[in-house]
């Protein structure tokens, strides 16, 4: 169980720009913190891993979700 204190939630919304997603099931954990918490993704950027990954967050209002050519870390930067 992850809670979020309203000083990391203030991290989050303004300071952190990207987010790295390297899995569907991560991607699904972070979505269901990003409602809970009511987090502000419209200036943020996802990157995800591959397709599935991007699928389980596209419905977030996200700035920008960038998908890897390739499902490798180094295709995510």
């Amino acid at each position: 169980n992850l809670d979020l204190d309203v000083h990391e939630q203030d991290i989050i919304n303004r300071k952190v720009n990207k987010i790295m997603l390297y899995s569907a099931h991560t991607a699904e954990v972070f979505t269901k913190l990003a409602i809970k918490y009511n987090l502000n993704l419209a200036n943020k950027t996802a990157l995800c891993i591959s397709n599935k990954t991007a699928q389980k967050i596209k419905h977030l209002q996200w700035g920008k979700i960038y998908i890897a050519a390739k499902p490798k870390e180094n295709f995510m930067i």
